[in-house]
């Protein structure tokens, strides 16, 4: 989610402000998205206009270990 916000070119401060949430907030988001109900992750879909299907919404470590996962899939695969 961290991520999207950046490439949308938002600050933290101001994508907060949009969102209609504190700054505290979003932090705290971005470290654990999956604390983000769906009418939100819709909000900040439209607001960073980025699809929805494109944001991670889940715990960061649960983003590492799924990419994780298909690197070494990939590498498996490869080496088949």
């Amino acid at each position: 989610m961290k991520a999207a916000r950046v490439n949308a070119g938002f600050r933290i401060i101001d994508a907060a402000k949009l969102i209609g949430i504190g700054k505290d907030t979003l932090i705290k988001w971005e470290k654990n998205s999956g604390l983000v109900n769906p009418i939100m992750q819709q909000k900040i879909s439209s607001i960073y206009k980025i699809p929805r299907e494109y944001i991670f919404f889940g715990k960061i470590l649960e983003f590492n270990s799924r990419k994780n996962e298909k690197e070494h899939k990939h590498e498996r695969i490869e080496n088949f």
